[in-house]
């Protein structure tokens, strides 16, 4: 008796030895695999890294009198061009337009501003450039607001009306405003590929490339087999 006890006892043993062993090879290929999946997370880190630089060239070299400055009509001394509330630009070409709406804003009387930019897109008389620029304020107003969907929707009006006008510069801005919509929606992989258009253009440079770092962290925070890792079906 004592003797099958024994003999039982041992085949237990080698049963678990042998479990113990085949957990460690599974381990090791996991490991194996980690450690090869990661190395392709770092290369695709990379080579997006490489591909803001490279289509940002590529942009520049497409249309580069797009993307220069416009001498006639801008002022850039500080007294003239001033970033409202951090992502607002303000520029003289547009104080006519802007300019009540603008400052309505800039006093943090948002209803105020609202009123006002809503009142100005319901003229007909608008033209398309300053359509577009109406909404991006709009925009603006509605995402400091926390109206985040909203405020996509425009930028994404916004997009849609300077595509029709091949107009290259301006649908870089739009894609800026477009890029906050999807960084405060927690979209970062789609905010990253907006900041990287938005790149075509000079006067927010600064602002573009803080923005894109702020993105591209928030990507890579998010789990490599989770969805949001990649950019979205509906990104335009």
């Amino acid at each position: 008796m004592s003797e099958n006890n024994n003999r039982e006892t041992l085949e237990a043993v080698k049963q678990l030895v042998a479990e113990r062993d085949t957990l460690r090879a599974k381990l090791k290929v996991a490991n194996s695999v980690i450690e090869e999946e990661q190395r392709i997370i770092n290369h695709q880190e990379s080579l997006l890294g490489d591909a803001h630089s490279r289509l940002s060239q590529l942009l520049f070299r497409a249309n580069p009198e797009a993307a220069a400055p416009q001498p006639p009509s801008r002022d850039t001394s500080p007294s003239k061009w001033d970033w409202i509330n951090v992502t607002w630009l303000s520029v003289p070409a547009n104080k006519a337009l802007l300019g009540n709406t603008e400052e309505a804003y800039r006093r943090g009387a948002r209803q105020e501003a609202l009123n006002s930019i809503s009142t100005l897109l319901a003229r007909k008389d608008l033209q398309p450039v300053e359509r577009v620029n109406a909404k991006l304020l709009l925009s603006e107003i509605l995402r400091s607001s926390g109206n985040l969907t909203a405020s996509l929707y425009q930028t994404d009006q916004a997009l849609e009306i300077a595509r029709g006008l091949n107009d290259y510069r301006l649908g870089s801005i739009v894609q800026f405003y477009r890029g906050l919509c999807f960084l405060y929606l927690n979209r970062y992989t789609d905010a990253s590929w907006s900041f990287i258009y938005a790149s075509y253009t000079e006067d927010y440079k600064e602002q573009v490339d803080l923005h894109w770092n702020i993105a591209e962290k928030g990507r890579k925070a998010i789990h490599p087999t989770d969805p949001r890792r990649t950019i979205s079906d509906s990104f335009e």
